[in-house]
């Protein structure tokens, strides 16, 4: 499939001065947001609940209205979506845990809400915060660009040369321009500096006196904004995934990537299990590159939250961003040996498995991405990229991925910030930063260069960590963040750092289960109206057959009251014991598997479907349905 180089995974970036002044307005703006106390508006919760999570006192969502430009308080509002996790404890502590999502134009409730309010290990002392950045899915407005969906919608299918997708990226980013503006959007209203004084805002309107800040990816840079200009707020920061004000992430890409594939291909070597499995695993990878860019393969991805599925190709340059792009997750490193070596032999459907994960995703509001990056970081010049030194397969596409922003930036028509806003951070407040060995877009260097000037820091890298490492699965990095949050004053114990491996799981063969998608959308509030409807009434009527009926029964015996000796009776009480065996059977044979594929690290397979051994695990819902329909029709005899 082709690559629309528009940047959708890219982060806020600064350009490399280290000699720029610091930043003057923010003590002003500061003075300001004190005096006039922006309002919260309490309202019902913008995103879809997970099951069991309701609004009320443990969950508060509402918008905050701050300036269009924090400069002209009196000028036009823009709102910002917030969701309040309360604590579980009767006496939280008064510094919440305020999250920054990455992009720019990640949305923070969507990435974070749905996940927290199923498992959050830091509610048990005290309030975490997310709120969706200006300009982001759920803030009015949010700078989303359809016209990029609707192009990705229409070229899935068609193999274009670098050129091509660049103009019709730019093309479809003028269209989007022009729409927001007629909306009346101001393009130059959404950058660092305006979104860290909407982070100081919702300090004050929330009546925090401190607050502790995590940032990943982009969120990272906003927190060193943050840190720089309303520093008397911050108790403690945490960085995850560093990008520095001082380095140019944008021009450092094509050296990122090439580090990341030798760091990958080199772990892969290395680990027993992977280079038995899948040896020569690089070479194996370029000679696929080359032969879907003479061939392309054709695939059929899968929308996870509608089942929709899209014919589309895949190209040796999108292979080469689509193994970069999972990089991004450590959770399916274990699997992209298998990917990538099933591809070679002629099955792409694990490789369509992981291209459908980010090709239907609309969270990200491109807008916004590309009003911080245009105001921030597009003042270089080509002969900034510097493609020499990297492989020859990843050079043509690096260097497409930043020319991108210099055709599409000046037509953004937003103003370039200066030179200031690229001055390093110093500061004294307490900061845990986190790196990611296989991280493909912030190197862990990036994270030495932000530590540099933060005095009280703690870094570390992750041997086997992608891009960002407080993803809830990584028990080390949760373990050490609450125990920096305990006191920020102190180096958490990074004994388990070093347990963090690569780590690769055995060849596997998947079957394709749609059931499983369903499974994970509804406990992920990320659910579609008729499967939820399905899953929920048929759950609905068997509960209560496997219910009412014996309670129905007992109350009979209790009054001594004789037995029912119709034959629809009599059959429905042996289905009834049937039904109860084969739902047991089932939910403890899936466990196994469950459990099976957490210990062989193959947990994230669950998104595509399970081992193909196991597949007979599916007969018994078809059997309960049967034995369902049974029973219903027992009823009517026994009626």
């Amino acid at each position: 499939m082709k690559k629309l180089l528009i940047g959708l995974s890219a982060l806020g970036i600064a350009l490399l001065s280290n000699a720029a002044p610091v930043v003057q307005a923010a003590p002003q703006v500061d003075a300001r947001i004190s005096a006039r106390t922006p309002a919260f508006e309490p309202a019902r919760c913008m995103f879809p609940l997970p099951p069991g999570a309701s609004e009320g006192p443990r969950l508060e969502c509402g918008y905050l209205s701050v300036p269009e430009l924090h400069s002209n308080p009196s000028g036009p509002k823009i709102k910002l979506a917030v969701a309040i996790l309360k604590s579980d404890s009767a006496s939280p502590k008064d510094d919440p845990l305020v999250m920054l999502q990455g992009g720019p134009g990640g949305s923070t409730i969507d990435t974070y809400a749905g996940l927290l309010l199923l498992i959050n290990p830091f509610r048990n002392d005290r309030d975490v915060i997310l709120f969706d950045q200006r300009g982001t899915l759920y803030s009015k407005p949010a700078l989303t660009c359809k016209e990029l969906r609707e192009l990705s919608d229409r070229t899935l299918d068609q193999k274009l040369s670098l050129e091509e997708s660049s103009k019709l990226a730019a093309d479809a980013m003028a269209a989007c321009r022009d729409r927001l503006k007629a909306e009346g959007v101001n393009l130059a209203a959404f950058n660092s500096l305006e979104n860290a004084a909407d982070v100081e805002a919702l300090r004050v309107a929330l009546s925090y006196e401190k607050i502790n800040l995590y940032g990943v990816s982009y969120g990272t840079l906003l927190a060193l904004h943050v840190m720089r200009d309303f520093p008397g707020g911050l108790r403690s920061v945490i960085l995850d995934a560093v990008v520095p004000t001082n380095l140019n992430y944008v021009t450092q890409t094509p050296q990122s990537a090439d580090r990341v594939f030798t760091e990958f291909f080199a772990a892969c070597a290395k680990d027993a299990t992977c280079n038995k499995n899948y040896p020569n695993l690089e070479k194996t990878f370029f000679d696929l590159v080359q032969q879907l860019n003479d061939k392309p393969a054709r695939v059929q991805l899968t929308n996870g939250e509608t089942s929709a599925q899209s014919n589309a190709q895949i190209d040796g340059n999108g292979l080469i961003n689509l193994l970069f792009q999972a990089l991004y997750a450590s959770d399916l490193h274990p699997i992209l040996p298998q990917a990538i070596t099933d591809a070679a032999a002629g099955n792409t459907e694990l490789l369509a498995g992981i291209q459908s994960l980010f090709a239907f995703d609309d969270s990200m509001s491109i807008g916004m991405h590309y009003s911080v990056v245009c105001a921030e970081d597009a003042d270089f010049k080509e002969s900034d990229i510097d493609t020499s030194d990297i492989r020859l397969e990843l050079r043509e596409l690096q260097k497409q991925g930043a020319l991108d922003y210099l055709k599409i930036c000046p037509a953004w028509g937003v103003k370039d910030l200066g030179a200031s806003i690229d001055a390093p951070v110093t500061s004294d407040i307490p900061t845990l930063v986190l790196n990611g060995q296989l991280d493909p877009i912030t190197p862990p260097a990036f994270g030495q260069t932000a530590a540099e000037g933060l005095r009280n820091s703690y870094a570390f890298t992750f041997p086997g960590g992608g891009h960002g490492q407080l993803n809830f699965t990584n028990t080390c990095a949760t373990s050490m963040v609450r125990e920096f949050l305990d006191d920020p004053t102190l180096q958490p114990d990074d004994t388990c750092v070093a347990t963090n491996k690569p780590a690769f799981s055995p060849p596997t063969e998947i079957a394709s289960v749609s059931f499983m998608n369903v499974v994970n959308n509804i406990l992920t509030g990320k659910r579609s109206l008729a499967p939820a409807l399905l899953m929920g009434g048929g759950l609905s009527f068997l509960l209560t057959l496997l219910l009412v009926w014996p309670i129905a029964w007992l109350v009979r015996l209790l009054r001594n009251k004789p037995g029912d000796h119709r034959p629809g009776t009599r059959i429905s009480r042996w289905l009834v014991v049937l039904l109860l065996v084969a739902v047991v059977a089932f939910v403890i044979w899936l466990g196994v598997i469950l459990f099976g594929m957490f210990q062989n690290q193959q947990l994230i397979l669950t998104t595509f479907g399970i081992p193909a051994q196991q597949v007979g695990v599916f007969v018994l819902p078809l059997l309960v349905l049967g034995l369902t329909v049974l029973m219903g029709l027992c009823l009517l005899v026994a009626w």
